[in-house]
């Protein structure tokens, strides 16, 4: 069973990885509406890459016992500027990704038990 603290902040993580997935999308589509179909075509396989890192804490916290709680998903913008511009905007959110990640392995650690847990799920979806 997962402690409360955990499971609000992998409950969180979830959201996060939703959000980055629905923004990544809306980007993709953006860049498919200029005739970027490169640039479409990744940004949608990142939006995939950001859907699986939520399955996978979602069943984390199932396998756990956990109680999955999906928040609302805020609508992304549907302009984004130039393609730097847009890319930019990846790199950023990727960035606070990997930071939320991290910072939620930090609670892990002081748990061990649940560190190796997630570490040894983590690479299965379904």
């Amino acid at each position: 069973m997962l402690k409360a603290t955990m499971l609000k902040a992998f409950n969180a993580q979830i959201n996060r990885e939703f959000q980055a997935a629905y923004l990544y999308m809306a980007m993709s589509a953006a860049f498919k509406a200029g005739n970027l179909s490169g640039f479409a075509h990744w940004t949608r396989i990142q939006a995939q890459e950001k859907g699986c890192h939520a399955l996978i804490l979602f069943n984390h916290v199932c396998e756990r016992g956990g109680a999955v709680s999906l928040e609302p998903i805020t609508a992304p913008p549907s302009e984004f500027g130039s393609p730097g511009e847009t890319l930019e905007r990846v790199l950023d959110r990727e960035r606070f990704l990997t930071k939320s990640v991290n910072d939620l392995m930090s609670p892990a650690g002081r748990n061990s038990a649940e560190a190796r847990r997630f570490a040894m799920t983590r690479k299965s979806v379904i």
